[in-house]
């Protein structure tokens, strides 16, 4: 087998399970596949890993979900290089971890903080965040507000579902900018405003368009802006470049609570360059 696969190229090669009763003659076809992958070390053994012929379309893509634990092999030396980058072993044992295994998680007691590798880490950490705010509904005429500590509701659903990757390349030109659709993680009231956070895909991602008016070959002239419900307002900024958050004026949905607000929400940012694209 070894001088086989040395001949010839087994990787997808049809592959049959069959029992064969040799007193009777009959042959039982039990399972029909193709080779995955095989390991030949010059030995009698030449173990192989099949699947159905349905494995590759029916694979997720993309691979990658919204997920709070990392999905990076630990110190691999490319992924996530903490020999090279990472804090001390005598830090991390000091800081109550252990430095030849990781949880996999950023605030965890054995993750990548711990670690001293949050710059590195693979996945979504998303947190309630409080701040005071004043509330707009007390007072007179914006005087004597009361102060309120307003914090973000973080969604339930958001987790496990897969991670959009954006390919993309305006080559400068708004015209062609890509429209993307973050998906909502957290959203806070602070009364004047509304403070949006969502997930737009797979970093790293190469650029934002600017936000302005537009108009296209027929005439027809359209606004290109980060948005939530439609709505363009505030600053947009990035975080670890997946994540968006956006600010807007809530006052024409004051009838809806944080959670249908969070989960109807509509938050989407305008990509100029995605992942890995070839720039102009």
């Amino acid at each position: 087998m070894t001088q086989l696969a040395n001949d010839t190229d087994l990787k997808y090669a049809a592959i049959d399970l069959c029992l064969f009763h040799v007193n009777s003659g009959i042959l039982l076809q039990l399972w029909k596949g193709v080779i995955q992958n095989f390991v030949s070390d010059g030995t009698a053994n030449f173990p192989v890993t099949c699947s159905d012929g349905f494995f590759q379309i029916m694979n997720q893509y993309p691979e990658r979900q919204v997920s709070r634990q990392c999905w990076k092999t630990y110190n691999d030396g490319v992924n996530c290089p903490w020999a090279a980058k990472g804090a001390s072993a005598a830090t991390v044992t000091a800081n109550g971890g252990d430095p030849t295994t990781c949880d996999y998680y950023l605030e965890s007691a054995n993750g990548c903080q711990v670690h001293g590798m949050a710059p590195y880490f693979g996945a979504q950490q998303s947190d309630p965040q409080g701040v005071i705010i004043k509330d707009d509904s007390t007072g007179f005429q914006g005087f004597a507000r009361n102060k309120v500590t307003a914090t973000s509701i973080v969604s339930d659903t958001v987790w496990g579902l897969a991670l959009p990757e954006i390919w993309c390349n305006s080559g400068g030109n708004p015209l062609f900018a890509y429209m993307a659709h973050a998906l909502m993680v957290a959203y806070r009231d602070e009364s004047g405003y509304a403070d949006s956070l969502g997930i737009l895909g797979a970093g790293p991602l190469g650029g934002f368009t600017a936000s302005m008016v537009v108009t296209d070959a027929n005439g027809y002239r359209y606004v290109v802006a980060p948005m939530v419900d439609g709505y363009e307002n505030g600053p947009d900024r990035g975080r670890r470049n997946v994540q968006h958050q956006h600010r807007r004026n809530p006052v024409d949905d004051v009838d809806r609570s944080g959670r249908e607000r969070l989960r109807d929400g509509h938050l989407r940012a305008v990509e100029r360059v995605g992942r890995d694209s070839r720039r102009s």
